[in-house]
């Protein structure tokens, strides 16, 4: 029997509709869960689109669009994006390159091959910071630290440093190393140390000079 047009009702009695290896049509529309063991082939550029979850035991191929949800991703391919938000940790095993990062808050040791380059605010330290090839300030301004600078050397014009006993003089001469004439604070000469005044030198009551043994304190 041949029917043209649309037959309905039970169908559970036909042959050969399950066994149907190819499906050739313009529009499948397909209620429920559907296993393909091939795969689906489109023949145009349209592709397959799906409402609801589609689940696989992997994934090839470029992805493109949104993703809103996505989770225990594995595999090795490169991924670009525009934006990445995370709500939690982050854990990279390789390297991570980015530019234009609004806060770095790191609990281990940074490191910039290329250098550091602060345009605004400036660089708060707390603890001990080793250059291996000193600081350079690009606007000449110099550097200001709070505390105590160690160095094996220090270079350059001392002449605007404080309570330093340099030689001064008039202009730019450095002739003439000044001392007090007056001792107001009681002083111990430092331990393997001699030392050498111009007097006359006055030492005032209460006040006393200390010189160990094996010492000099010589006072021209």
């Amino acid at each position: 029997m041949t029917v043209v047009g649309v037959i309905t009702g039970d169908g559970s009695g036909l042959t050969g509709v399950a066994s149907t290896e190819n499906v050739n049509t313009r529009t499948l529309v397909v209620a429920g869960v559907s296993t393909f063991n091939n795969g689906i082939t489109t023949f145009t550029s349209d592709g397959v689109h799906v409402t609801g979850v589609v689940t696989a035991t992997s994934f090839v191929g470029d992805v493109t669009g949104n993703a809103d949800t996505a989770s225990n991703l594995t595999g090795s391919p490169s991924i670009t994006v525009t934006n990445i938000t995370a709500n939690g940790n982050i854990s990279i095993a390789g390297t991570l390159t980015y530019e234009d990062v609004t806060n770095v808050d790191s609990l281990g040791i940074v490191t910039a091959n290329n250098g550091v380059r602060i345009t605004a605010g400036g660089l708060n330290v707390v603890g001990v910071s080793t250059f291996a090839s000193g600081i350079s300030t690009a606007d000449g301004s110099g550097i200001q630290v709070t505390g105590v600078v160690t160095a094996t050397s220090f270079d350059g014009d001392g002449s605007s440093l404080t309570n330093v006993n340099a030689a001064t003089g008039g202009g730019t001469d450095k002739v003439f190393l000044e001392n007090q004439a007056v001792v107001n604070t009681s002083y111990e000469l430092s331990a393997g140390f001699n030392a050498m005044s111009v007097g006359p030198i006055t030492v005032s009551a209460g006040t006393t000079v200390t010189v160990p043994a094996n010492r000099r304190w010589v006072v021209l």
